[in-house]
């Protein structure tokens, strides 16, 4: 196809007791590049700009398999030109190096989850991000084709925001899914 999935987030509150848990779906024959991310002090800088006062201060990231079982637990990044270069390559923005986690690995086609904690056992906002890192993912045989997610909503002012990028040049038709519960 002419059009991928490039990008898949979700931004929710993490805490102690909260998690945000993405799921995502590879299709295709071939394994798949991608770089994924749990952002929290890197969001300071967006504050201005959005309703974010308090982030998640040490997101840990747990990467499960289709059978549920943990295959890569990751807490804050090494700060690598080759972490750089990917970054940069799927039109990432820059993290500063320290608290926030950051990394690439290839995962085979089928389900993967990953789930956002707190390192510190704070409560803060958390940003959750899967790439597509091939180098060129318009000729790759496998592409990113779902992300669910499942976060803290709440009436008090706890949301659980999705995104996507879209690239290409052909036309994309979609099905979407919203659907936002609380228990409050």
């Amino acid at each position: 196809p002419s059009t991928r999935l490039l990008n898949l987030s979700a931004r929710a509150t993490v805490g102690p007791s909260t998690i945000l848990s993405e799921g995502m779906n590879i299709g295709g024959t071939g394994p798949k590049n991608v770089l994924i991310r749990a952002i929290g002090p890197s969001l300071a800088g967006f504050s201005a700009k959005t309703d974010i006062t308090s982030w998640l201060s040490q997101p840990i990231v747990t990467l499960y398999n289709s059978g549920s079982y943990p295959i890569l637990q990751a807490q804050g990044w090494d700060n690598s030109n080759e972490m750089r270069l990917v970054t940069a390559m799927v039109g990432a923005f820059a993290i500063s190096p320290g608290q926030d986690t950051s990394f690439a690995t290839e995962l085979n086609p089928g389900s993967a989850t990953f789930w956002v904690t707190s390192g510190a056992g704070d409560t803060g906002v958390a940003l959750a991000e899967v790439y597509d890192a091939d180098p060129n993912p318009y000729a790759s045989t496998s592409r990113l084709t779902n992300l669910s997610s499942e976060g803290l909503v709440d009436t008090i002012g706890d949301q659980l925001y999705g995104g996507f990028v879209i690239g290409g040049t052909g036309t994309k038709q979609d099905r979407k899914s919203t659907r936002l519960n609380s228990s409050h």
